[in-house]
C-alpha cells in the first residue's frame, strides 16, 4: 500500500501535463521588471524578474493575464507553439493626455 501512494505521488506530475513557459516582457523603451503574471486557469501567480524573463506553469489553452503598472493589461491564450522557444510579449504603456 505505501508504495502504491509513493507510484502515485511520483507520477502525478506527469499526469497534470503541466509544462513550463518561459517569456520575456517589454514595452516600447525597456524591459518591464515586476509585473505580474497570473495563470488565471491553474491559480498560478509570478513576477518578472529585473530583466523581464519569467517562468510560469501552464497547459495549451490555459489564460494568462499580465499586470504592470502604467501598462495596459495583456491577455494570453497558451497554445502548442508558446511552450517550444521563449515568448516576447510587448505591453503598451499607459498615456495620460
Amino acid at each position: 500500500m505505501k508504495s502504491l501512494k509513493l507510484l502515485v505521488f511520483l507520477l502525478l506530475p506527469l499526469l497534470s501535463n503541466a509544462q513550463l513557459l518561459k517569456g520575456v516582457i517589454y514595452d516600447s523603451e525597456a524591459k518591464v521588471k515586476g509585473a505580474k503574471i497570473i495563470n488565471r486557469t491553474q491559480n498560478i501567480l509570478t513576477y518578472s524578474n529585473d530583466e523581464g524573463a519569467f517562468q510560469i506553469e501552464a497547459k495549451v489553452n490555459d489564460v494568462l493575464v499580465i499586470n504592470s503598472y502604467f501598462h495596459e493589461q495583456f491577455f494570453l491564450n497558451t497554445s502548442k507553439s508558446h511552450f517550444d522557444e521563449t515568448i516576447v510579449i510587448e505591453l503598451k504603456k499607459i498615456t495620460n493626455e
